[in-house]
């Protein structure tokens, strides 16, 4: 634990690894080195539960054993297949070492009967506030418990009456419409357990049926308002104005008259939606940037010197905020939503080793991209010099994350529809190819060991601009620290060790043609053949981009 803020710091849990979730700690400014469990039980702002790291982080072993020890109730609970039954029971192991936890957010889970007994029933901890992300719910089960009452009816109907646009009067909860194969009695022990906490807020995000993925909004919908009610009279605050991105949920609340049944709770609207209606409505653009950069500032930890920086820059007319709102807005909340714990915070990862950078590249768009750098660089001035914001970026695509160790580097490279337009806007920021993997390697040892030549030249003669004709001179020196074919990896080996060493011939004549440009000094000897000795063949990269695959050779760097 390298940093330890005032009040609140990001604390790993250590005694059993790898743990798959992330949480956050209070009253620990001072003496923290002799936090225990006994800390845990008084103040835990937040338990966040990725079930997905678990597979990622070689949990196996510890998962087996964990499978064979659920209570005997979760038998009748309809908990899931293997997958769902190790990861549930590894979170009761959690939960039981904390006795208060403000917030819970469960991150791509299978959520069915069990997952609520488990949370409440089984502990008996105090939870304020749960969220749910990127979850498949069991609508089985949940919808048994579950009856609909609409305008000019007398009979009580499933979900499925939803999707018939009647609005409704009413909505019953009971354990007696459970199925039989979840015992009644657990379903009543659940039911109560929901009306007995203390949960005043529910947040669902990006949220379907595991039965089938196509299953109405509607009726998921109406499944998860029955689930509401059963939290009152506790609960005050709903958000599910993004349960599925690309429906207007704020549209069918209104329309199946569901604000009228909860009058003491606030359900939050879609952030992009009050955006647009402001728009609508008149309200200058500034306003709506102003609107837009609070919600920033508060949810997503945005700094607001560095915003009105961005703004003076970038959107400094209606078009400009125009194309920010219309193509950037939207991918951006969701991004920040759904798959950023920690906001826009530049020092924090999440349990896999994934940064803000490494994030955006594989949940975002390349315009989300862009605006995290321009966010990162806006406040460069004469009187702040823009080495400091390359120094950070540098920093941030340098880390290498815990699952393959490769940094963002790598990763712009495994982004084949976009990776031409990413590696030009790496140079453009003045982001260093050179950042290396934790076996030392750079994209040139991998891009020699693969005899990806293509790429490579594409790199040095269209993203770097080198003049290969030589009828300009080109600076060396500038060339070497965005691509230096001197770096070392682990095993002492440069780029062109490994040219030789796979005897990729054609590269390892291109770049010794161009050694002065490139301002390479150690040029192995090798004696070139017009055949290599291990089968090459051409693999059509981006945009028809011709390049060469090896096979059966092992590389640590395993991102083709």
């Amino acid at each position: 634990m390298d940093q330890v803020g005032l009040d609140v710091f990001q604390f790993i849990l250590s005694y059993l690894l790898p743990i798959p979730y992330l949480f956050q700690l209070q009253r620990v400014s001072q003496h923290w080195k002799q936090l225990c469990c006994e800390c845990m039980k008084e103040d835990c702002t937040e338990l966040y539960w990725d079930l997905s790291t678990i597979s990622g982080l070689k949990c196996k072993g510890f998962l087996g054993v964990i499978e064979d020890k659920l209570p005997p109730a979760y038998k009748h609970l309809k908990v899931g297949e293997s997958y769902d039954v190790r990861g549930l029971g590894f979170l009761r192991i959690i939960l039981s070492h904390f006795k208060k936890v403000k917030r819970i957010t469960l991150k791509n889970m299978s959520i069915s009967v069990g997952v609520f007994y488990a949370i409440f029933v089984e502990w008996e901890g105090i939870l304020k506030e749960l969220c749910l992300i990127d979850c498949n719910f069991d609508t089985i089960s949940l919808a048994s418990w579950i009856r609909f009452k609409f305008e000019n009816s007398e009979s009580w109907q499933n979900s499925l009456a939803l999707t018939m646009g009647r609005r409704l009067e009413d909505i019953e909860i009971s354990a007696k419409f459970t199925p039989y194969c979840i015992i009644p009695e657990y379903g009543q022990q659940i039911l109560s357990g929901f009306k007995m906490s203390a949960v005043e807020k529910i947040v669902l995000r990006n949220c379907s049926s595991k039965a089938d993925p196509y299953y109405d909004i509607r009726c998921l919908l109406g499944e998860f308002m029955g689930l509401f009610k059963c939290f009152s009279p506790h609960l005050k605050y709903v958000d599910v104005s993004n349960l599925s991105p690309s429906t207007n949920v704020d549209k069918l609340l209104e329309e199946l008259n569901f604000h009228l049944l909860f009058p003491n709770v606030v359900f939050q609207k879609n952030i992009y939606n009050i955006a647009s209606q402001m728009l609508n409505d008149g309200i200058s653009y500034q306003e709506v940037i102003n609107y837009y950069f609070e919600y920033f500032v508060n949810e997503f930890k945005f700094r607001r010197n560095r915003l009105d920086a961005y703004a003076a820059r970038y959107l400094s007319s209606f078009d400009d905020f125009s194309n920010f709102h219309k193509n950037i807005a939207k991918p951006l909340l969701i991004f920040f939503l759904i798959h950023s714990p920690f906001g826009i915070d530049t020092a924090q990862q999440d349990i896999q080793g994934y940064n803000i950078i490494q994030l955006a590249l594989i949940h975002a768009n390349l315009d989300v991209l862009k605006f995290i750098l321009d966010y990162l660089t806006c406040l460069e001035n004469s009187e702040t010099p823009a080495t400091l914001s390359q120094y950070e970026l540098n920093k941030l695509f340098s880390h290498n994350n815990k699952l393959d160790g490769k940094n963002a580097i790598f990763t712009c490279l495994t982004q084949r529809t976009h990776e031409k337009k990413l590696l030009m806007l790496l140079h453009k920021y003045k982001i260093s190819f050179n950042h290396q993997s934790e076996d030392g390697n750079t994209i040139a040892h991998y891009l020699c060991h693969f005899g990806q030549l293509q790429r490579m030249k594409f790199i040095l003669e269209d993203v770097l601009k080198i003049n290969m004709d030589k009828t300009e001179e080109t600076q060396a020196s500038e060339v070497k620290y965005f691509m230096d074919f001197d770096i070392t990896n682990n095993d002492g080996e440069t780029p062109l060790d490994l040219c030789k060493k796979y005897k990729m011939s054609t590269m390892f004549s291109y770049l010794k043609e161009q050694a002065k440009q490139l301002g390479i000094t150690h040029l192995p000897q090798y004696k070139l053949s017009t055949v290599n000795a291990i089968t090459q063949q051409n693999v059509t990269l981006e945009n028809g981009v011709k390049g060469t695959l090896i096979h059966e050779r092992p590389f640590r760097c395993r991102i083709l």
